[in-house]
């Protein structure tokens, strides 16, 4: 065997031979999944179906009668962009963690991240997440969302990619979280260095690319991230598997955001790596939607162009007899008059039919949360508007509040770690204590909006039962303004400081006790 540059890595990973044993390990847990993930992708998303060979140019919406899951899930991808991560805006901010609560420099830290921020989404809108993101969603609709993203340059920091499920495989921690990520990459000879630097070419590679230098044989590769318990560190690895023998290595480094790979799951089942969309949900509906519009297809052509019964002095084989509309079957006597032609009548009860085609339909836009959009009909009151609404947010923020965390988070943790390792910025460890994620979303802000009608309506409440002078002993007065502006998501610098509030409410007292001071001293008698 050739030698080649030593690509080391922790021993507790394990040699290259058992590295591919785990792959192979990996792969096979999904491959009970590949006849489910292939009829949801090929019915609901068939531009990233990746999981049905196709080939470059082919149709790939061939047999689809039924457009309503495309297009219900084509809204439900859009709808949970603009909700959880709408392109171009900040759906996250800085803000200081639990330990600098009332603390002097709170206010002052609070500013700076608000900068950090600024300067972190002025940074995203140069990537290409924004790009990537839809594709990713198109395969969180069907099971699971996985994006990569990368360390770039100084101009141009995020490196993103979304590969096409099918390519990876997944390994999970001891808590259910997907710890260890696999992928079978298909890239050309002559691009790996471009894709991997510093990665060592196999004999064989360097023999291919001088006899050819823009060859475009892809080898068969594999590439894992893997958590090393004892470090604590990602280690991302690419074996060739041929020469059985690791090309490159790289060590992320360790704690959050170290890992390139962002994993994120709608649901999932107890033993399952998996996650399961809506898409899989709404699955037999689909299937059943698509045939029945099939059928009813081939009832129009048949009531169009008819099928017909003819003459004959042969006998007919209902094994070879082509029904399909346009036909003639022979017979032998069409009726006591026995014409030569005759039309045959259409068969099944197709009003029936479309009553249940449209319950399937309905049933594949409740799945896709597109019944939530604004119905047609008279105008309604605005209770009624106000009560849709909150329905709407219940229902959004149980299906998109785990993304909140799974990739909202994560990825924001990615992109800092990436700045601070090209010295774009400094250090800021999210963890909660010290700096603390807030989220800006529409979603989060539906649900900030739904706190601030709580306080309206106790302050509504409480007013008409025991008075506003009661109230203003029982509440904090001072501090609601505060509270508002964190809700409502109105920037800091608008906002007075604790600091500045109280050496507010001291003068005023103090102009207080002056006035009457002075109103005292004008109403004392004149000696």
């Amino acid at each position: 065997m050739a030698s080649y540059t030593d690509h080391t890595i922790p021993s507790e990973l394990g040699n290259c031979q058992e590295l591919i044993k785990r792959f192979d390990k990996a792969k096979a847990r999904r491959n009970p999944w590949i006849g489910f993930l292939q009829e949801a992708f090929r019915y609901t998303s068939p531009n990233r179906d990746t999981f049905n060979t196709q080939e470059a140019g082919s149709n790939r919406y061939k047999d689809i009668y039924d457009m309503t899951a495309i297009v219900a899930g084509n809204h439900w991808v859009s709808r949970v962009i603009s909700q959880v991560m709408p392109t171009r805006q900040q759906y996250v901010t800085l803000r200081p963690g639990r330990m600098y609560k009332g603390h002097p420099a709170e206010d002052q830290l609070t500013n700076v991240l608000e900068e950090v921020t600024d300067d972190l989404f002025a940074y995203d809108k140069q990537s290409n997440f924004s790009l990537v993101l839809p594709e990713a969603m198109h395969d969180l609709k069907v099971t699971t969302g996985a994006l990569k993203i990368d360390e770039g340059t100084v101009d141009d920091p995020f490196q993103c990619q979304a590969p096409p499920i099918s390519t990876l495989f997944f390994e999970e921690g001891p808590r259910g979280t997907i710890e260890n990520v696999w992928r079978k990459p298909s890239i050309e000879t002559r691009m790996l260095t471009r894709e991997y630097p510093g990665l060592t070419l196999t004999m064989e590679m360097k023999d291919e690319l001088a006899n050819n230098k823009h060859a475009e044989t892809k080898p068969d590769l594999i590439e894992g991230t893997l958590y090393e318990p004892k470090s604590t560190n990602y280690i991302g690895v690419v074996i060739c598997r041929k020469s059985k023998t690791i090309i490159w290595s790289q060590d992320y480094g360790k704690g959050e955001g170290a890992s390139p790979w962002i994993i994120f799951r709608g649901d999932k089942l107890p033993g399952e790596v998996m996650g399961r969309g809506p898409a899989l949900a709404a699955l037999p509906n689909i299937l059943s939607a698509n045939k029945a519009v099939e059928l009813e297809l081939r009832h129009m052509a048949w009531s169009s162009i008819g099928m017909w019964t003819g003459v004959s002095d042969g006998i007919l084989n209902p094994q070879t007899a082509r029904m399909i509309p346009g036909t003639v079957l022979p017979v032998g006597s069409n009726s006591s008059q026995n014409p030569s032609l005759r039309a045959l009548p259409p068969a099944g009860n197709f009003q029936t039919q479309n009553v249940v085609l449209d319950q399937l339909r309905d049933d594949i836009k409740r799945t896709f949360l597109a019944s939530m959009r604004r119905p047609e009909g008279p105008v309604r009151s605005a209770t009624e508007i106000a009560m849709d609404k909150q329905e709407m947010v219940e229902d959004e923020s149980a299906v998109f509040g785990r993304l909140q965390t799974e990739l909202t988070d994560r990825t924001l943790k990615r992109k800092l770690r990436i700045l601070s390792n090209l010295g774009l910025m400094a250090k800021v460890q999210v963890d909660g204590q010290e700096v603390a994620i807030k989220h800006t979303s529409p979603i989060s802000r539906s649900q900030d909006l739904e706190d601030v009608m709580g306080l309206s309506r106790m302050f509504e409440i409480g007013n008409a039962t025991v008075g506003p002078e009661a109230m203003a002993l029982g509440v904090r007065m001072e501090n609601v303004p505060e509270y508002l502006g964190q809700k409502l998501g109105v920037s800091t610098t608008l906002m007075r400081s604790e600091a500045e509030r109280a050496e507010m409410m001291n003068k005023a007292a103090e102009m207080a006790e002056q006035q009457q001071a002075a109103a005292a001293a004008e109403q004392e008698p004149m000696v």
